[in-house]
């Protein structure tokens, strides 16, 4: 299939309108997992250009994959969360397989602010920070009293 000098085919620069996306498809047979050259698919463009209905089609029809990383490492969801895309971001949330990612990623992320945030508390001897931490309970605050407390 031709491409642009990005790498894009046809589908890619029309992702973000659905009318064409299915003509292009279901009559002309355009892969809707071609990758241009920095591999983005389709779906990492409708995701860009927030297009729902396109991102809904690829995935819930076309079985796109919502988990195709770009040569960033970037999946649609990191995409259309970057161009502050609203609606693919919460139907790509939606998916099961993004949200295991997600919930993931977040709480890998939580874990490691909590260990920053005890070290510097740990380091500055914040004891009225302690006694605030104390108020807001759970486990991942046992290890902070126990680092306090030895401090």
């Amino acid at each position: 299939m031709a491409t642009n000098e990005l790498g894009e085919t046809v589908l890619h620069r029309a992702a973000n309108h659905i009318d064409i996306v299915k003509y292009l498809i279901n009559e002309c047979h355009c892969d809707p997992m071609a990758t241009d050259s920095n591999n983005k698919t389709t779906l990492h463009k409708a995701a860009q250009r927030d297009s729902s209905d396109v991102a809904k089609y690829l995935i819930n029809e076309k079985h796109c994959d919502p988990m195709t990383v770009d040569s960033l490492g970037q999946t649609p969801l990191h995409i259309a969360a970057y161009w502050n895309n609203p609606a693919v971001v919460e139907y790509l949330l939606s998916t099961a397989s993004h949200m295991d990612e997600v919930r993931d990623e977040v709480s890998n992320l939580v874990e490691w602010r909590k260990e920053e945030i005890q070290k510097v508390i740990v380091r500055e001897k914040c004891d009225s920070v302690f006694l605030d931490c104390r108020k807001l309970g759970g486990s991942g605050l046992d290890s902070l009293f126990k680092m306090l407390s030895s401090a």
